[in-house]
């Protein structure tokens, strides 16, 4: 598959924004958890920042189409890691990574208001 200089500007543009959020979250979290700091802390930091990211994407140019099932998929990872290592009934935690997913699919319509 072979891109055009202007798809390739915008896919370079596109990961700049996901990217610097992803890491911008990654060492928020880091440090604002420093006491109870993983490397699982540090990728959830990234998760929240690239799923911010998907989810902001088209408010920061409009040549861009929204990805709901990119921000779902990021929002239902992001939950089922923080409950991981949570002690929860398992019903509980399914209910709550599906709202998650709910929650994610519907992002990029509530984006534009934060």
């Amino acid at each position: 598959m072979k891109f055009t200089k202007k798809q390739k500007s915008k896919l370079i543009e596109a990961l700049a924004i996901i990217g610097s959020l992803a890491v911008i979250f990654s060492v928020i979290f880091s440090f604002g958890y420093a006491d109870t700091a993983t490397p699982g802390t540090f990728f959830l930091g990234g998760l929240l920042g690239a799923y911010l990211g998907f989810a902001a994407l088209p408010f920061f140019d409009k040549k861009y189409k929204p990805m709901p099932w990119t921000c779902a998929f990021l929002a239902g990872l992001g939950v089922f890691l923080l409950l991981s290592d949570r002690e929860m009934a398992a019903n509980w935690k399914i209910v709550t990574v599906g709202v998650s997913f709910v929650v994610g699919y519907y992002a990029p319509k509530w984006a534009k208001y934060m």
